[in-house]
C-alpha cells in the first residue's frame, strides 16, 4: 500500500479506502480488488503530530471517510509534585478521622 513504509492500518467503512499512517502524516490509498488488487492512489491527508501505538491503530475514521479521532500530544509545560508524608497530610484534612 505504500511505499515508504505505514503503520496502524484502518480500512474505510466502504472497503476502498485504507486509511494509515507514515510518520506524523495520515495518509489514504485508494484500493480496488477487480480485475486484481491495486492500488490506483495514494495521497497525504494531513501531517499533524500525533500519539502512536505500535501493536494497533490508535485512531479510528468516521463512517463518511471524512472525519478522525486520534490523540495528540500535549507540549504544555508540565511540573512533578511530591508530597511527602501523604496520608498523615490527609489525616490532617480529614480531622483524623481514619
Amino acid at each position: 500500500m505504500s511505499t515508504g513504509g505505514g503503520r496502524e492500518p484502518v480500512w474505510s467503512r466502504d472497503g476502498k479506502r485504507l486509511f494509515y499512517r507514515s510518520g506524523s502524516k495520515m495518509m489514504s490509498a485508494n484500493v480496488t480488488v477487480t480485475p486484481e488488487l491495486a492500488i490506483s492512489a495514494r495521497r497525504i491527508l494531513f501531517d499533524v503530530p500525533f500519539i502512536s501505538d505500535p501493536y494497533h491503530p490508535n485512531f479510528d475514521v468516521a463512517p463518511d471517510g471524512k472525519s478522525f479521532v486520534m490523540i495528540r500530544p500535549m507540549y504544555e509545560d508540565r511540573q512533578m509534585i511530591m508530597v511527602v508524608n501523604w496520608a498523615e497530610e490527609l489525616k490532617q484534612r480529614v480531622g483524623g478521622k481514619k
